[in-house]
């Protein structure tokens, strides 16, 4: 089995005129310094198979597994040469053949992406049947989506023109892999020297006309640098620049693109937008150096002014939502971080544009079994040849110990975590017990308490919604997953509430997850109500609000880690309930001939400028026999060629049902609510509005009955004026 790729990259090294990085990395998968052990995850932890349950068409963190095991989900020990040229593609991703796997990341849906090194290609499962990259695909089983097994596979890793299909297109061992929020797929193109963009949809991107699906570079020219004291490119275009074996990539919600340039001891930036970034007046799609001096070290530095001190190997690369840059030294053993603007991160105060660790000292956990400094502050804490580290939502920081075969986690905040009482700050293994597996396809302390199993070569460690870790494996050419005992947030309550002007009312809102979330509110309530958290996954929205109207805002439940789900909620305000009118029965068999009251039309203007009609309230009289009762369904239309909509509106409101004595004459209010319909401004036309009510039980022997109240309206000078209500009955 082989190391990393970056282990090529000693601080003692030779650029390219001297020795090519196609025998780098010869040498490298030559030597083994020493066995490596894989990570393990606490008591507490528990990892199901991800393949059957895929196949099934299920997250593993929806069905239950068996507490404090691990279990791998990707790949089945072997390398891929024993199956090409598929290397198991189309089939279930537990029996895949993967190589040297050195990445792995999740999307919000729950798909996983995996960087198989060594065979050059990006793999991919979906979580969900479905086409993905131009494919259809079944739940669980496993695709290529960048590179091509049966060209350029295990052994033969190249490079080929832009702007073919992704899957056409040739990588050389392709490390880091991140997605941005549009599900854009961002690579670290390692031997090819080059950043690779897969997008989600056709447009321009990064300066360029792209098409969906297609591959192309944004960064780099696939020379490396002269020099990694030069400038290797910085303050021109991006795609102008020279790399030197990029490992980890990094994007933010802006679009933004972060490198570790490994062997040019750097941290590289590409903005999407000009301004100001890191201290530095920059250009769009252009290249900058933000962290790094080119140099390699020693001494090791702990802190400094970020572009004067050495960042000896940078492997892996997280940003968070601040925009501050998170970055493993792989040389260095230690985790460093930018900070994006001067604050106070993980206890130490930072200044903007200068760089600090966060865990490690510079020196290597020896031996690999023992504590490394866990439970204690991070930046006491033993480190040895970190690779990709990652952020929740909440800060916490996963970061992969590769060669003490561990997953190290720093959390942000205190409280229990992965069955630990941890405090902020401090460094805790949750995966990984120090010692190496004993062969690729043993079982490695599957099924076992997660805190024994065994690892080769912890490359990435990645957090899903339920704060469960994907673990990339790279010696033992697997992904395992490992389950955290928490539960996503969910909003269960319906998305719309309704309330009447004057009236006390509550809105219940709900929430599932463990532990139970945190609920807020954003948007501006109506008038006269409030919201509160319970604190418990429930919520709600009280008062009596003073004006009638519609309004929508946005509920969130925070859950596990951070990890958010939103749910938009439409409030809608009714009028007052009107007061009814009685008026004497009428000795007749027919429908009295004096119109009944109505509210007058209320003027508004619809969005198009024009003007509506709105009928809060109408009331119907039965004549002898022809009772209406609550069972009534109202259809309003506007009946005239300068109008337009319809509406069917549920009968709201019986005010009151009279019956004479002698004349059997049933009376009742009917509310029907508001009906609208557009006019255009300024006409003057007459608008004739139906309104129909469909009662069950107006005879005895009837099966249906209609009553219609015809009403006539004036639009003057783009103003509604109530004309007349006639009635008519059969």
């Amino acid at each position: 089995m082989t190391r990393y790729p970056i282990t090529a990259c000693e601080p003692a090294k030779e650029r390219p005129t001297d020795e090519s990085p196609e025998m780098l990395m010869s040498r490298n998968r030559r030597r083994r310094p020493r066995r490596l052990v894989g990570c393990t995850l606490t008591a507490f932890l528990a990892c199901s198979t991800l393949a059957g349950l895929l196949t099934a068409g299920l997250e593993p963190s929806a069905t239950a597994s068996v507490a404090g095991t691990i279990s791998p989900v990707v790949g089945s020990g072997v390398s891929c040469g024993t199956i090409a040229p598929a290397c198991g593609d189309g089939g279930p991703a537990g029996a895949a053949a993967l190589d040297q796997p050195t990445d792995v990341v999740t999307d919000a849906a729950g798909d996983l992406y995996v960087a198989d090194t060594f065979d050059n290609v990006v793999r991919f499962v979906p979580v969900a049947s479905g086409t993905y990259y131009g494919q259809a695909m079944t739940a669980g089983d496993i695709y290529t989506i960048a590179g091509n097994l049966t060209t350029n596979g295990p052994g033969h890793g190249a490079y080929t023109a832009d702007g073919v299909p992704a899957t056409s297109a040739a990588l050389d061992q392709p490390t880091g892999l991140a997605l941005d929020t549009a599900g854009d797929l961002f690579i670290a193109d390692f031997m090819n020297n080059r950043v690779r963009f897969v997008p989600a949809v056709s447009g321009t991107h990064y300066g360029q006309s792209m098409v969906a699906d297609d591959i192309y570079t944004i960064a780099g020219t696939g020379a490396a640098c002269a020099a990694a004291t030069s400038p290797c490119g910085d303050g021109a275009a991006a795609t102008q620049a020279q790399f030197f074996a990029p490992a980890g990539i990094g994007v933010d919600q802006a679009g933004d693109v972060f490198v570790a340039d490994s062997r040019d001891n750097r941290v590289r930036f590409v903005p999407a937008v000009s301004g100001t970034y890191y201290g530095q007046t920059m250009t769009a799609d252009d290249v900058y150096t933000i962290g790094g001096d080119g140099s390699s070290g020693p001494p090791y530095v702990a802190s400094g002014v970020a572009r004067a001190i050495s960042f000896s190997d940078p492997a892996g690369i997280a940003v968070d939502q601040a925009g501050d840059v998170f970055v493993t030294v792989f040389g260095d053993n230690a985790l460093r971080v930018i900070p994006a603007a001067s604050s106070t991160l993980y206890g130490q105060a930072m200044l903007g544009g200068s760089a600090y660790t966060l865990a490690g000292s510079g020196a290597s956990c020896n031996p690999a079994t023992s504590v490394c400094g866990d439970g204690s502050t991070a930046t006491a804490s033993l480190l040895d040849e970190p690779v990709m580290v990652t952020l929740d939502p909440e800060g916490d920081i996963y970061l992969s110990d590769s060669l003490d075969q561990r997953v190290r986690f720093i959390p942000a905040v205190p409280g229990v975590f992965y069955g630990q009482a941890m405090v902020a700050n401090d460094i805790y293994t949750i995966a990984g017990s120090g010692i190496a597996c004993a062969s690729a396809t043993a079982a490695c302390g599957d099924g076992g308490t997660a805190t024994q199993s065994q690892f080769e070569l912890a490359y990435a460690a990645a957090p899903d919604r339920n704060g469960d870790v994907y673990v990339a494996d790279g010696g033992d050419n697997r992904i395992r997953f490992c389950t955290s005992g928490d539960k996503a947030a969910t909003i269960t309550s319906p998305g719309f509430a309704s309330f009447t002007v004057g009236a006390q009312g509550v809105f219940t809102v709900s929430a599932g997850g463990t532990p139970a979330p945190a609920l807020h509110l954003t948007g501006t309530l109506p008038q006269g109500l409030s919201f509160a958290d319970h604190g418990d996954g429930s919520a709600a929205v009280t008062g009596a609000p003073i004006r009638a109207g519609t309004t929508t805002v946005t509920l969130t439940a925070v859950g596990a880690f951070g990890y958010s789900v939103t749910q938009s909620l439409t409030i809608a305000v009714a009028p007052p309930a009107q007061p009814s009118t009685s008026l004497p029965a009428q000795p007749s068999t027919s429908l009295p001939a004096q119109p009944p009251t109505s509210l007058p039309a209320q003027p508004s203007t619809s969005p198009g400028g024009g003007s509506s009609i709105r009928i809060p309230a109408i009331r119907i009289i039965g004549g002898r026999n022809r009772a209406l009762d609550s069972r009534v369904t109202v259809r309003v239309s506007c009946m005239s060629s300068n109008c337009s909509g319809t509406a069917k509106i549920t009968l709201t409101r019986i005010v009151t049902v009279h019956r004479a004595k002698r004349v059997r004459l049933h009376r009742q209010d009917v509310a029907i609510g508001l009906a609208a319909f557009s006019i255009p401004a300024g006409d003057n036309r007459n608008v004739t509005v139906h309104i129909d009510l469909f009662g069950r039980r107006l005879l005895a022997v009837a099966k249906h009955h209609r009553i219609a109240a015809v009403e006539t309206v004036r639009v003057v000078g783009g103003r509604v004026v109530h004309r007349r209500v006639t009635l008519v009955g059969t």
